[in-house]
């Protein structure tokens, strides 16, 4: 995601856009903001969820907090001031931050649980987790999951897999897709670091011959 600079601090909107125009500049604007506030959304929620497990002796429960945002989705409505133990398989079904720019969030609490409410008028076609935010990211330890639309359905079909021989080595080898980890698709997205040096040196000739 580079969704850090290099002191390890979070880049405005603006300058991560731009750094990564080479790999998305076919998205539509309003939509790559999307994509990232709710990245930014996730990694706080994944360092919360660390607290919440830290602290679960103490404060055994989670409370869903309704939304901040100024139109609020339904699906998520029906689940505001649930409370379940931070352990409950519930929060692998359905949190705050499993639909795209949701502003719902988890506090954690002492107070007791309140079960589940509505949960049998749900329908998970069309009320689950959006592609790619299915899992808690702060278990799993990424932002987006290997469902996401922009993760190839194999390793196979994969733009960066390279050639046919290694297409092929992929499909028959039953490699296990795990985009996030993928040296060949690091390796394909330009490193910031290193495209940096390619600037300076490209510079660095340009200076170099001009008598001026």
């Amino acid at each position: 995601m580079r969704l850090l600079d290099a002191n390890g601090r979070l880049k405005s909107f603006e300058q991560w856009s731009n750094d990564v125009q080479s790999i998305a500049s076919h998205q539509f604007g309003p939509w790559l903001r999307t994509e990232y506030d709710t990245a930014v959304i996730r990694a706080h929620q994944a360092a919360e969820w660390q607290r919440f497990e830290r602290d679960k002796d103490v404060l055994p429960n989670l409370r869903w907090v309704p939304s901040t945002s100024p139109n609020p989705g339904a699906d998520h409505r029906i689940y505001w001031g649930t409370i379940l133990p931070v352990d409950h398989p519930f929060w692998s079904r359905h949190r705050p931050g499993d639909r795209w720019n949701c502003q719902c969030s988890l506090e954690s609490t002492d107070e007791p649980a309140t079960g589940i409410k509505h949960e049998d008028a749900v329908d998970p076609r069309k009320d689950g987790p959006h592609k790619g935010l299915g899992d808690n990211p702060g278990k799993s330890g990424s932002l987006f999951g290997q469902d996401h639309p922009y993760y190839p359905d194999s390793c196979s079909s994969c733009p960066f897999a390279g050639g046919l021989k290694n297409r092929l080595g992929m499909r028959f080898g039953n490699k296990k897709k795990d985009c996030n980890s993928c040296r060949q698709a690091d390796n394909a997205i330009p490193d910031e670091e290193v495209e940096r040096k390619k600037q300076n040196r490209a510079k660095y000739r340009e200076l170099k011959n001009n008598p001026e």
